[in-house]
């Protein structure tokens, strides 16, 4: 993408699973998922794309197993992008969050979007997050990030996001979601 001069500029990337449903026989690669369309079977894939202007333009994707850790699969997709392009944020959605994947994100210097899953801790965190502002957020596993909350124009609906973008606004985090 680099060599082509696609694109010049740091990019926003995202990181998504696509499932395809599955009638056929039970396979080692068939992941099995909530039921759509009548099947629980899937073949996965996880994907990284840049997602900016409203387009898309997928630059890998890697086929996703019942043994395939999602942490390295974060890991494999934002090293091998960080080949050709310079990454400006990486956006996940509710389904990567997890202990493994924040360090993994945190560890690959990439700053990250994704919203927080709402356990019993991010729930006690979400009203002071929002009266008070950003706030810094240990999972129980012990990864950090910042919590940052934002109220749904649409809704009034408190959205809680967990980032490692510490100098932006709340704000600034939503809108670089609802981008993806």
């Amino acid at each position: 993408a680099r060599k082509q001069r696609l694109f010049t500029h740091s990019v926003i990337v995202a990181i998504d699973f696509n499932d395809i449903e599955w009638y056929g026989e039970e396979l080692p690669f068939i992941v099995k998922s909530k039921a759509k369309n009548g099947t629980k079977s899937f073949i996965r894939f996880a994907t990284i794309a840049v997602v900016e202007d409203g387009k898309r333009f997928t630059l890998k994707v890697l086929p996703v197993t019942p043994l395939s850790a999602t942490e390295n699969i974060v890991r494999d997709l934002i090293k091998y992008v960080q080949n050709f392009v310079s990454i400006r944020v990486v956006l996940l959605d509710r389904g990567f969050y997890s202990n493994e994947v924040v360090e993994q994100i945190k560890n690959s210097e990439e700053k990250f979007v994704m919203p927080a899953k709402k356990t019993s801790k991010v729930k006690e965190n979400i009203q002071p997050a929002y009266k008070n502002g950003p706030m810094e957020y240990t999972m129980s596993k012990g990864a950090t990030y910042t919590l940052m909350v934002v109220k749904d124009e649409d809704n009034d609906k408190l959205l809680p996001y967990a980032t490692n973008m510490n100098n932006v606004a709340s704000s600034v985090v939503h809108e670089l979601y609802k981008s993806r």
